[in-house]
């Protein structure tokens, strides 16, 4: 009986270079054994057998996850800065941005709601407003202004 093929990806990335292989393997392969399959390894020596981590998509897994078809097996480098902590660095010498130069800085969002001690409206609530002649949403809201609504009798 011949033994059922299926086609996965193994990817590696460097910043300058990007291989992708293509391979047939049996059902039942892990995510290792492709990895061994596709000579990545080889190829690249700085990849630490050791100490590889993978993904399927983007998605991270063990070395031990069985494949399905289609799947692609991604090979991540290690980071070279935590990014948590180049952030807390950013956050504490002022900088937005780390390339960016003082006045090219992105200011911080402000909140994307209402403002602070106003309602957010809805969009029937500002076409209500509106038809009404009543400022819009957008305009600084006076509860003093608004439409009494009461239920619409048939």
């Amino acid at each position: 009986m011949a033994e059922i093929l299926f086609d996965v990806e193994v990817a590696y990335a460097k910043p300058e270079q990007q291989v992708i292989v293509s391979l047939k393997v049996p059902v039942g392969t892990t995510a290792k054994q492709a990895i061994d399959a596709s000579g990545l390894l080889k190829r690249f020596p700085e990849i630490d057998e050791t100490d590889i981590k993978t993904g399927i998509f983007g998605n991270t897994c063990k070395l031990e996850q069985s494949l399905k078809q289609g799947d692609r097996v991604e090979i991540y480098r290690p980071l070279v800065h935590d990014p948590k902590e180049a952030r807390r660095q950013r956050a504490e010498s002022g900088l937005m941005d780390a390339d960016a130069s003082p006045e090219r800085q992105i200011p911080a969002r402000k909140h994307r709601g209402s403002l602070i001690g106003q309602p957010r409206l809805s969009s029937l609530a500002r076409a209500t407003f509106c038809c009404a002649g009543l400022p819009s949403a957008s305009a600084s809201w006076n509860s003093s202004r608004a439409p009494s609504l009461s239920p619409i009798s048939a």
